[in-house]
């Protein structure tokens, strides 16, 4: 929970310097020039920490294509593309649509079941994030 938090803490105030300082970042090399900067430590933490074990390279190769290709470079791209179009609050709004699109994935792909408490819980983030972008 204390990396969570630590993570957490780090892309809000990252999200807020990089709005005020260089709010005309090239987004291609802005993206990555942070994965390169992230990299380092972060495998080190992975060799130290994990004990790294493949059985299935196919389902390991097609996972790893999608958090790299999407959650990584796709998400940070779309991140930076809307923060310069927009402003950092408004941006942050956003980040509450994650847990929706998550369960509608989850439906879509493996078949989850979307529960009427989660049906709720989309319909009220989307308000949310509807009211909180309204000019």
């Amino acid at each position: 929970m204390v990396l969570c938090a630590i993570g957490l803490l780090g892309l809000s105030l990252g999200t807020l310097y990089q709005k005020r300082f260089v709010p005309e970042m090239d987004v291609r090399s802005g993206t990555a020039v942070q994965f390169l900067v992230a990299a380092p430590p972060l495998g080190l933490l992975a060799l130290l920490l994990e004990t790294p074990r493949v059985s299935d390279w196919g389902a390991f190769g097609g996972s790893l294509g999608w958090m790299v290709a999407v959650n990584s470079i796709g998400a940070f791209v779309l991140l930076n593309t809307m923060l310069r179009r927009s402003s950092a609050s408004r941006v942050s709004t956003l980040f509450f649509l994650t847990p929706s699109v998550t369960a509608l994935m989850a439906f879509a792909l493996v078949g989850q079941a979307l529960h009427p408490l989660a049906l709720m819980g989309l319909v009220l983030g989307a308000a949310g994030v509807l009211l909180a972008n309204r000019r």
